[in-house]
């Protein structure tokens, strides 16, 4: 494998897969993605709080297999807080089932250890075919543009009249409590609401209030 390119050569991107921008509230910055798949691996890792920053299609790789040269580029260069640096593969359950996928990735994952020195990973993004995770995530990534606010969390936790509740009536309670009901939503999308996704979520689902 050679010393990897300083940027990704996004004039031979792919010809299959539609080029899309993500805004990351993260990273406060447009990440480039090829396709839903990628596009799905941004907003999983926007809600992960043990990620700090991330950048898609970080850099390109020249690597030899049965005496070709051929290219990589990492899907994402994630940065966590206890894990340290690593680069990341985006693929659906299904898709990293193909035994020829499961072969390149061995290949892969071992020639980052030994050569690059930072390790690669596979995550397989959940797709909506499974549940309604990324409907979900969608939905509430907006509520996620600004921090939690912490005093307005302590005005309302204590005026939640019982651990679940529907989101019309954390609305309602919000709203009571002076800090407009959208911030039930904010409640939601960083995790002090838990919520089902067997189902899209909607102001008549469940929520429960997670503790700690």
């Amino acid at each position: 494998m050679s010393t990897p390119e300083l940027a990704r050569q996004l004039l031979s991107s792919s010809q299959i897969k539609s080029a899309q921008g993500f805004y990351s509230h993260k990273n406060r910055c447009f990440q480039y993605c090829e396709g839903d798949t990628e596009r799905f691996g941004c907003l999983i890792r926007e809600f992960d709080d043990n990620i700090t920053s991330y950048a898609t299609q970080p850099c390109s790789m020249k690597f030899k297999i049965y005496g070709k040269w051929r290219r990589y580029t990492p899907d994402s260069l994630v940065i966590h807080t206890t894990e340290g640096a690593y680069y990341e593969e985006i693929k659906t359950y299904d898709y990293a089932q193909k035994l020829e996928f499961i072969f390149k990735q061995e290949f892969l994952e071992q020639a980052f250890d030994e050569i690059v020195k930072i390790p690669l990973k596979l995550n397989t993004v959940l797709t909506e075919s499974k549940c309604k995770t990324i409907c979900n995530l969608a939905q509430l990534y907006s509520y996620r543009h600004q921090p939690l606010e912490q005093d307005k969390l302590s005005h309302v936790l204590p005026a939640i009249p019982d651990i679940k509740l529907t989101g019309l009536e954390l609305e309602d309670v919000c709203t009571r409590r002076g800090v407009g009901k959208n911030f039930a939503w904010t409640m939601a999308a960083y995790g002090k609401m838990d919520y089902s996704n067997a189902e899209v979520l909607k102001r008549s689902s469940t929520l429960e209030v997670v503790n700690g």
